[in-house]
């Protein structure tokens, strides 16, 4: 009997460990009835890091507000689908069980220095959030503020702490609100365009920072950005989004060397880093997909692809295997590997 005891104890053990952190199924979020994002399926473990890439316009930063919990500060709501996270759900109205929400995941917002008031310090900010975690008294507060401010970095933490908006750098300021989001001790950080209106050595610093954050404290991380260059250099796993819908998850490097949808081979094309020293760019053709003309009964992506057919206009593909790293939701994936296009 003991040892059946046991065996059964070794498999829910192997399941707790292999359920993702972070499982999104199916979701729908809209924003009034002019944008709708989905269904978007996606799984985060503990302690991975995976990037969502696309351009500008794509659903990226609303499908992140979605999982935050944060799409109604903008007017949005979620409309189908489910998202657990560590065991909690996410409901339709868009609102996490508090706990969850508030020590479950951290948000860094797209240009997150507008986030920071400019009439008040950057104390206030500190003791608002750390008082709704619980800490109490203001000299506690003040001790875990610094502590916090430390952690991302900052050379002066108590210079800082007093400080204003204007009196800080961009780079000093992304800082703080990385340093806001760690305050509720997230096992997932949500970082949206975190290097966004930064230098390129600010944004290498930044990158290293919030990497080495994630291995200390052993949380996942998911990064949004155009860029695939910060993806490459902070993700394990990378999904690629377009029009409301992701177009291909898989392993970074292998997305990165053997791109499968015709998209993210845009992508790649496209960008003079990802490219070798006078290769010519090829722009991905005409203009992205407006959200009134999203659809989930074709590929959005068919106006603008060259190896477009017939049935792509009519179907639209769902992610499925190319192999245990990659997926891509395209009807001519297989032709295009085989060079039949």
């Amino acid at each position: 009997m003991g040892a059946v005891a046991d065996l059964s104890t070794l498999r829910r053990d192997r399941q707790a460990v292999t359920e993702p952190l972070l499982d999104v199924r199916d979701l729908r979020a809209a924003i009034g009835n002019r944008v709708e994002i989905g269904p978007v399926t996606l799984q985060v473990a503990a302690g991975e890091s995976v990037g969502i890439v696309g351009e500008s316009g794509s659903g990226k930063t609303l499908l992140c507000r979605t999982v935050a919990g944060l799409i109604g500060y903008v007017g949005g709501r979620m409309t189908a689908g489910a998202v657990s996270f560590d065991g909690g759900q996410l409901t339709r109205e868009g609102t996490w069980p508090r706990q969850v929400r508030q020590r479950g995941i951290g948000f860094v917002p797209q240009a997150s220095q507008s986030g920071l008031n400019p009439v008040r310090r950057v104390r206030t900010h500190f003791d608002d959030t750390l008082r709704t975690m619980g800490v109490g008294s203001k000299a506690a507060r003040k001790a875990a503020a610094l502590e916090l401010l430390a952690r991302v970095r900052l050379p002066d933490p108590a210079r800082v702490y007093d400080a204003y908006r204007h009196q800080l750098s961009g780079g000093m300021q992304q800082r703080v609100m990385i340093a806001l989001a760690l305050a509720t001790e997230p096992k997932l950080l949500i970082a949206d365009e975190p290097t966004t209106a930064l230098d390129a050595t600010v944004q290498a610093e930044i990158l290293d920072l919030v990497d080495d954050l994630r291995r200390e404290a052993g949380m996942a991380l998911v990064v949004v950005s155009h860029d695939l260059n910060v993806i490459g250099r902070l993700c394990q796993r990378t999904a690629v989004m377009y029009a409301g819908r992701l177009v291909e998850v898989g392993r970074t490097r292998t997305l990165l060397d053997a791109p499968r949808h015709p998209y993210t081979q845009g992508l790649i094309k496209s960008d003079p880093l990802s490219v070798s020293w006078g290769t010519p760019l090829v722009a991905i053709p005409g203009q992205p997909t407006s959200p009134q003309e999203w659809s989930g009964d074709r590929c959005n992506f068919a106006p603008r692809c060259r190896f477009a057919a017939p049935g792509c206009t009519v179907e639209g593909p769902r992610l499925e295997p190319v192999d245990a790293d990659q997926s891509v939701a395209c009807l001519r994936w297989r032709a295009l590997a085989g060079g039949a296009a």
